[in-house]
């Protein structure tokens, strides 16, 4: 797990981690630290001496490189071992944050092309059903998420899924026998709370507290299906 372990310290500091040497007692304070689970397996490996690095693009930490001895007659690290270490990690991060920044571009193009494509596709189009399909479509395809649209009752008190794309089979099934009970109460959940306010929504990410705290505000007969699909992160 990312917070795990030295390789998750390293993580969360953003910064070298060196242990140099593991002597005995280091070694056993670094076991008792990790999960139960691991440390039969990491006591098994007799970890030495570790040097981490996280390796990050223009976006953040992607990921970190690590040199690590074993064994009870494992050398130490030194000194020039850890720069040496920083100085590949610099060099890759270079090269990281550069297709990173060409793959944006290459998103960004993806993007403006699937909006001209579906500009042209509802150009002469008299059918709002076609329009709200092609529409999740092109959002789905283009962003790579599974998108809905929502569209209010004649009474406007609820909402009725109208269009979607970007679902699982499994997860489509679902959706449609939970919609087929109960429609989606105005001011219920995220999409409802963007039809009350009249404003957008943009949830980057849901990590597991804020996740648990989303379907915690949902109706009871709701949470279930929701849980299922494991929404992480959302634009309304």
């Amino acid at each position: 797990r990312v917070d795990e372990g030295l390789m998750g310290l390293a993580i969360a500091s953003r910064t070298t981690l060196f242990r140099p040497y593991l002597d005995e007692p280091a070694r056993q304070a670094y076991l008792a630290s990790l999960p139960e689970d691991r440390r039969p397996e990491m006591a098994a490996r007799d970890l030495r001496a570790f040097v981490g690095v996280p390796l990050a693009d223009n976006t953040g930490t992607v990921g970190i490189l690590t040199l690590a001895r074993y064994g009870p007659d494992a050398e130490p690290l030194t000194d020039a071992d850890r720069r040496f270490t920083e100085e590949l990690a610099a060099a890759a991060n270079v090269a990281l944050a550069r297709l990173a920044i060409a793959q944006e571009r290459e998103r960004d193009a993806d993007r403006k092309r699937a909006l001209g494509e579906f500009l042209a596709a509802i150009a002469e189009t008299q059918d709002e059903r076609s329009v709200l399909e092609r529409l999740v479509t092109a959002s789905a395809d283009a962003v790579g998420a599974a998108c809905m649209v929502f569209a209010e009752t004649p009474d406007g008190g609820e909402l009725e899924p109208v269009a979607l794309a970007g679902y699982s089979d499994v997860a489509r099934v679902a959706l449609e026998e939970m919609f087929a009970q109960q429609r989606w109460r105005r001011g219920e959940g995220l999409a409802g709370q963007v039809m009350t306010s009249g404003e957008g929504v943009f949830v980057p990410y849901l990590d597991e507290p804020a996740r648990a705290a989303y379907l915690a505000s949902l109706p009871e007969d709701r949470r279930a299906t929701m849980a299922a699909l494991d929404l992480r992160g959302i634009i309304g």
